[in-house]
């Protein structure tokens, strides 16, 4: 069944599972599964995807706090999932939360590290062109009116190749502190069903990433939103060339061993 949601801007939590012992429900739109190992480091946590940027510290989506209800102290269930039925799950307590005041990011301490999932370091370098996107989101989003119907996933982790988009001046879009895709969508009878690339429910927290998995990957941004009329992501940037400043907040409220990518 699918289930309307009458919004216009759809934030990318959903109310799936929290435990880990079921299946999750999630996939990038227009995505592949991910080869295993490579991007060890995006896992699903609670009804959202999160990114591992050191041993115990991770980075989210603001709305995924709010969402899941994380508070200081309680014991949350993580996993990773991929193709090839590797499942790695567990649980651990948050040492530390905080939320951004402004942009939609949060980080996270835990009290243990999992050496499975190994950290992705936060990109140094020249604003890039080609990215990917990373998640546990859903495949298939149709549009209908001001309807939006979120589709199914197989579970377990996407990634999709794009470019970024530029919004050249556009009221509301700032590319100092954000960065965009545009997704391409079949329309027909007034319904626009979303072909990728693109985010879908779920993959709120994932990772935009720059990088391949011959030479690795590094964190550029964090997802956030689709707009599903103008079929536009929103990705929060963490880099350090980014104007929000978000760099040194996450190195102020995280644990002291967060990576960096040295190139």
């Amino acid at each position: 069944m699918k289930l309307a949601l009458s919004v216009i801007l759809i934030s990318l939590s959903m109310n799936s599972c929290k435990t880990t012992s079921q299946q999750s429900e999630l996939k990038v739109i227009g995505g592949s599964a991910s080869k295993v190992d490579t991007l060890s480091g995006i896992i699903k946590i609670g009804s959202c995807s999160a990114v591992k940027i050191s041993q115990t510290s991770y980075l989210s989506a603001k709305h995924c706090v709010d969402s899941n209800g994380w508070r200081l102290g309680e014991t949350v269930g993580g996993a990773l999932v991929y193709k090839d039925d590797v499942r790695i799950t567990f649980e651990a307590s948050i040492t530390k939360i905080e939320s951004h005041p402004e942009e939609d990011l949060a980080v996270m301490v835990l009290d243990q590290g999992i050496p499975e999932m190994r950290p992705i370091p936060i990109y140094r370098g020249e604003e890039p062109s080609e990215v990917v996107l990373a998640g546990y989101g859903c495949t298939q989003f149709i549009v209908s009116g001001f309807s939006t119907f979120p589709g199914s996933s197989p579970g377990y982790l996407q990634e999709a190749k794009a470019t970024l988009w530029d919004p050249q001046r556009r009221v509301g879009h700032d590319t100092g502190k954000r960065y965009y895709v545009k997704a391409e969508a079949e329309e027909f009878l007034g319904e626009k069903n979303i072909q990728g690339p693109a985010l879908c429910p779920g993959d709120s927290g994932g990772g935009l990433l720059v990088g391949s998995h011959e030479n690795g990957f590094s964190v550029v941004a964090i997802n956030s939103s689709i707009h599903p009329h103008s079929l536009i992501s929103t990705f929060v940037r963490v880099d350090p060339t980014a104007t929000n400043n978000i760099h040194s907040w996450i190195t102020e409220h995280m644990a002291s061993d967060v990576e960096d990518d040295k190139n």
